[in-house]
């Protein structure tokens, strides 16, 4: 907190010393009390670690010169910060609007080092025309790190996330009112400040300083280097690892235009939940779209979003990424033929930024910037009726094009019915066959002149890999189709016959070991993993196969495959947490312990990773009667946000706070205890020692009459 504090009163400073030199703008550019940025991080190096304050003095400066009189070219200005071009650039356009709309909400803004509803604020990360956002303390919470989003009060946004719960989209944690002021405070997990534009500005200059081309050759490296930046400028929360792009999907190998599809796809399905709650978001746009360092996008920002289909009233956006119809209302001022703004212009949105990070470039050409929006919506209306530009060879796949092209159609009956649809299109552009479909195409000119025998081997194998014959696609699908309907015997029967038919087939060997250890048949399934890891050399193997070998009481085993899982691949929370629970049952208590925490950075959302945790906190301390680690509180409070009308999680809520030497927590513990009873726990779970020092307190003994006594 101190650090923060002292920081943000340099900054203060700076921007104070500008002020005062501005008006004789004589002062040589080395002065860091004259408006120049690189100046003060070249005297105070250590600000160069967070990324806002350094997009906050680049706006400061040029505001102070726009506003002395100086003819500051925005482009050339914004030339000097190469790692944040974009977005200082699109701070910049948008500035003329927020003033313009700060008028209508005008509120005294609580500043960095405040103490607002229990938080206690750190550093402002953004702000909007009707809202501030802000790193901050939950001081409730031992003072863990979490996005405190400020707005008026009544404003629709916390109720608009309410109805949300889908792993593409940021969650809330509450959500506060304070009269005195007029404002509301909005509680969101603290994950990351990397966004799409930060990743497409990456791209645009190239990775590791090396010069940029499209597509990109590698979407790892990208990501690998954003994760690497964030790491030590302070943008992302401490302890989060490396990113693993296929914690989610079954894309190995992939180019860069399957993890791009790949990314459009989890979007989709984003917007296909929003929209099937009757929400809009209208405002998708890259900044908008958290990227966690595990390469997952989150949409965030529902500030504009509505329920239903809407008029001009309540629309907004940002002008690159709104489709025509919100071009028309919300600038314009006209309906788009009498008829209202519904999902299919997040749609459009989605068309630009699916584009964008293909291409490199905007679809409809570089966006006018001219000071009156009116024009400027104009002209990029002229250019949405032309349609937008040709795709060209970067993506060596006609389906792709077809479906951006469906995406951006002027007319939104031309688009794609819904969300769903598009998700579902997506889904099939990056099945195994498009993939290699596409692969080939990319790849025909190189194999044309490099046509021989050995060529025609490596061919041979890619087809046969990628096109099996339709018997063995029936086969497998049949087997997917058991699995999730938990027919595991039916699947493995499957399963086998496709590898008496391809017996090189390093999926269904995979699968087939999935299924046997569903069956119990764990030696079964540790030799079928292992055939797949011979097939593969796949390093995600290793982890099915200490699970085998964990399940089958072999943890000798099961931890010397996990620990070679994790120095292979990219790092697992199920290879974490199941490490953990390997080293609990061989009594090596810190080793677990540090697997539950890097399980719990891997994946902070995942109940069973926030149980797992929270268990061996209390398992701790009663076995050495020690304190209940502090962790163990939020572990507890964020599973019951995920499964509130859980008996067994709210169980173990009561567990841990009863755990708690405040006195304050015995209403927590009394809380949870209620709720578990109520959603069918079972009464002789209160007979738990953990409860005994509340066994004489009148709310503990009504709770267990109560259960005793059930009201008929």
């Amino acid at each position: 907190m101190n650090d923060s504090w002292s920081v943000s009163q340099l900054v203060s400073k700076i921007k104070a010393g500008w002020h005062r030199r501005t008006p004789a703008m004589g002062a040589p550019s080395t002065d860091v009390d004259f408006p120049n940025t690189e100046a003060a991080l070249t005297a105070y190096p250590h600000l160069r670690r967070w990324k806002s304050i350094v997009l906050d003095l680049a706006f400061e400066e040029y505001h102070l010169r726009a506003e002395c009189g100086e003819a500051v070219n925005a482009d050339d200005f914004c030339r000097r910060f190469p790692d944040y071009q974009r977005s200082l650039l699109h701070r910049i356009e948008i500035e003329q609007y927020l003033r313009h709309e700060e008028d209508k909400h005008a509120h005294a803004w609580p500043q960095p080092g405040d103490r607002f509803l229990g938080y206690r604020l750190l550093e402002q990360l953004g702000k909007g025309a009707v809202g501030r956002v802000y790193l901050a303390q939950q001081m409730e919470m031992r003072d863990r790190l979490v996005v405190v989003k400020l707005t008026p009060r009544g404003h629709r946004e916390a109720q608009t996330l309410a109805l949300l719960n889908h792993p593409h989209i940021v969650p809330i944690y509450r959500y506060d009112e304070d009269p005195a002021t007029g404002l509301a405070a909005i509680c969101m997990p603290y994950l990351s400040r990397t966004t799409l534009e930060d990743f497409l500005c990456l791209a645009q200059r190239g990775a590791c300083g090396a010069a940029p081309q499209w597509p990109p050759s590698d979407f790892g490296s990208l990501l690998d280097e954003l994760g690497t930046r964030s790491a030590t400028d302070g943008t992302t929360p401490p302890g989060l690892a490396t990113p693993d792009l296929a914690a989610d999907e079954s894309l190995r190998p992939a180019t860069y235009v399957d993890r791009v599809l790949n990314l459009a796809r989890q979007m989709a399905k984003a917007l296909a939940h929003t929209h099937e709650r009757g929400v809009l978001h209208l405002d998708l746009k890259p900044s908008n779209v958290l990227l966690l360092p595990n390469g997952r996008p989150l949409l965030l920002d529902f500030n504009l979003s509505v329920e239903g289909a809407v008029g001009a009233s309540v629309i907004g956006g940002t002008l690159p990424y709104m489709s025509p119809e919100q071009l028309q209302e919300a600038i314009l001022g006209r309906s788009y033929q009498s008829r209202p703004v519904d999902g299919r212009s997040d749609l459009f949105s989605l068309g630009v930024i699916l584009y964008e990070l293909l291409t490199g470039t905007h679809p409809f050409g570089e966006i006018p910037r001219q000071s009156d929006p009116r024009e400027a919506a104009k002209e990029l209306l002229r250019r949405h009726e032309k349609g937008p530009r040709a795709l060209g060879s970067v993506v060596h796949d006609p389906d792709v094009g077809r479906f951006l092209d469906a995406c951006l159609a002027f007319h939104p009956d031309q688009r794609h019915s819904s969300a769903c649809e598009a998700a579902e299109l997506l889904d099939r552009l990056l099945s195994r066959r498009h993939r290699a479909k596409r692969w080939m195409r990319q790849h025909r000119k190189s194999m044309t002149v490099l046509a021989s025998a050995v060529l025609s081997g490596v061919l041979a194998l890619a087809t046969a890999a990628a096109m099996a014959p339709p018997e063995h696609e029936q086969w497998l699908r049949a087997a997917e189709v058991h699995v999730e309907r938990r027919e595991f015997r039916e699947a493995e029967a499957a399963l086998q016959r496709v590898i008496e038919h391809r017996p090189q087939s390093a999926l269904a060997w995979a699968l087939l070991g999935q299924t046997q250890a569903k069956l119990g048949k764990h030696r079964e399934a540790t030799t079928a993993f292992a055939q797949s890891y011979r097939l593969s050399n796949d390093p995600n193997i290793l982890g099915e196969m200490g699970h085998a070998a964990f399940l089958d009481g072999q943890y000798d085993i099961a931890e010397a495959w996990y620990r070679k899982s994790l120095e292979r691949a990219r790092t697992s929370p199920e290879v974490f947490l199941n490490l953990g629970k390997c080293c609990l049952r061989k009594g090596q208590y810190l080793e677990a312990e540090a697997n539950f925490c890097n399980a719990v950075v891997e994946a902070p959302d995942a109940l069973l990773v926030r149980q797992a945790r929270a268990q061996f906190a209390v398992r701790w301390a009663h076995a050495t009667s020690s304190p209940i680690k502090t962790y163990a509180f939020e572990d507890a409070l964020v599973a019951v946000r995920i499964a509130p009308k859980d008996s067994r999680v709210l169980f173990e809520a009561a567990s841990v706070f009863a755990l708690s030497h405040d006195v304050d927590d015995e209403a927590s513990v009394k809380e949870f205890l209620e709720r578990a009873c109520h959603c069918g726990l079972d009464r002789r779970a209160l007979q738990s020692p953990a409860f005994r020092k509340f066994a004489n307190t009148s709310w503990f003994r009504k709770l267990s009459n109560s259960l005793k006594n059930p009201a008929r």
